[in-house]
């Protein structure tokens, strides 16, 4: 089913899918790094290690509207193994602990979102307690205390999810083929399945997912998140020649594309086009289109080069951007599998001084 958009989901996932051309129809080269931008450096802060065979990660509240969670997606022991654990963590000082966890059944190219993918009034979402006022009368006996429940979601390739108080329940089945979503202010975040001409937004409902009648327009607050990491799929490409995106970022004055600049080949049997060695590359809006929305931003020439990391260890698996130690300092989240793939690692960069340093 497909909507007359003003901007077009398809532009959208060509862009996000990495298949934007020159006018002759061709991968641009890799420009040269820009000079000209605001300083912008960023520095790896931790690393955390996983034993199990994490495939994606996604950071939010999860559990509660107050406090980010870390969401992991762990995969099967061997390539041809789709069993899959659903596992939502906290950070508790010394390291991530586990609040609740699912399984369930994946495919070849898994989803992980976190999003407010259903209105308050769909989910049934209780409102926040309203302000105590003293009366110096004994409360009744038996009256309810008011209490809240998140107001996110947790989007697999197999289900919608969400925290119930006690447990993560299974609301209803996502779309098929999920790529994206669409993280919006002031509406229910939305998702896109499949990419190119098939490309396709969904909402979630009181109890399904369906196609949906929104409309994307500049004015439109908000930005894309990925869902699949660096899994290869029908339709990606890359976004400059060597260069894949794999996430974005757009809040305030922090408006960031980030792409993956390939390595050396890994030589691996299981992932014959995997590489080591990849660099993170954030590119930022030109000057002239600093106030431009997300939805503009469709060309490679609308950006410039800001940053680039030093070579990642091992094979890059997923890219996330947020705040999973609940500090204050929000960062990009780089899960990686090293040691033959026997590994999972976990690196976060932040900028040295703040995302207030990009102007």
């Amino acid at each position: 089913m497909k909507y007359p958009n003003p901007i077009s989901f398809v532009a959208i996932v060509a862009l996000l899918s990495g298949s934007v051309f020159s006018a002759s129809g061709q991968l641009k080269p890799l420009p040269p790094r820009n000079t000209n931008q605001s300083h912008l450096t960023l520095e790896r802060l931790w690393t955390a290690n996983f034993t199990d065979p994490v495939k994606l990660i996604e950071i939010g509240p999860a559990l509660d509207d107050k406090r980010n969670s870390l969401v992991l997606l762990v995969g099967g022991k061997e390539k041809t193994d789709y069993r899959r654990k659903l596992v939502v963590m906290h950070w508790e000082g010394l390291r991530f602990v586990e609040d609740s966890s699912n399984d369930f059944m994946g495919t070849t190219t898994d989803a992980l979102l976190l999003g407010r993918f259903r209105s308050v009034a769909a989910a049934g979402i209780i409102p926040a307690q309203a302000p105590v006022v003293k009366t110096g009368k004994p409360p009744v006996k038996g009256a309810k205390k008011a209490g809240t429940r998140p107001t996110r979601q947790i989007i697999t390739t197999e289900g919608i999810y969400m925290w119930t108080g006690g447990t993560l329940g299974r609301l209803f089945s996502a779309p098929p083929n999920l790529r994206l979503g669409l993280m919006l202010d002031g509406s229910p975040d939305q998702m896109v399945i499949n990419s190119g001409d098939s490309a396709t937004p969904y909402e979630a409902g009181e109890t399904d997912v369906h196609p949906s009648a929104f409309l994307m327009t500049k004015d439109v607050v908000g930005y894309v998140r990925f869902a699949v990491g660096t899994q290869p799929y029908e339709g990606s490409k890359d976004f400059l020649a060597g260069v894949r995106i794999v996430q974005t970022y757009w809040s305030g004055r922090t408006k960031w594309l980030i792409g993956l600049l390939r390595g050396q080949p890994a030589n691996t049997t299981d992932f014959p086009d995997a590489t080591t060695g990849d660099r993170l590359v954030i590119y930022v809006p030109k000057q002239a289109n600093r106030d431009k929305s997300n939805w503009e931003m469709i060309r490679t020439d609308d950006y410039d080069e800001a940053w680039r990391s030093d070579p990642l260890p091992g094979r890059v698996l997923d890219v996330r951007v947020g705040d999973p130690k609940n500090d204050g300092k929000e960062g990009i989240l780089v899960l990686t599998a090293e040691n033959n793939e026997t590994e999972r690692h976990l690196y976060f960069y932040a900028p040295a001084n703040g995302f207030q340093t990009l102007r």
